[in-house]
């Protein structure tokens, strides 16, 4: 599984299509959609979930086998 962080920005969403070019969709996006359009960017990728920045620490998906978090996000 990759994390990816600022996963629905465009640099973000732009590696998370490169991943599923590579035949990869064990992607998590972890990023804040709170303003603006950003969610317009994941269109069409393909990923397992989606988690807000502000509960990504407390998910339990940090619990499970993580291939490479790959961080994109501006914090």
């Amino acid at each position: 599984m990759y994390i990816v962080t600022g996963g629905a920005g465009f640099i973000g969403s732009a590696l998370i299509k490169g991943l599923n070019d590579l035949g990869i969709s064990e992607i998590i996006v972890v990023d804040s959609l709170q303003s603006g359009k950003k969610w317009l960017n994941l269109r069409g990728k393909l990923f397992r979930d989606f988690i807000h920045k502000e509960k990504f620490f407390a998910s339990s998906i940090l619990k499970e086998k993580i291939t490479a978090i790959i961080h994109l996000g501006a914090c």
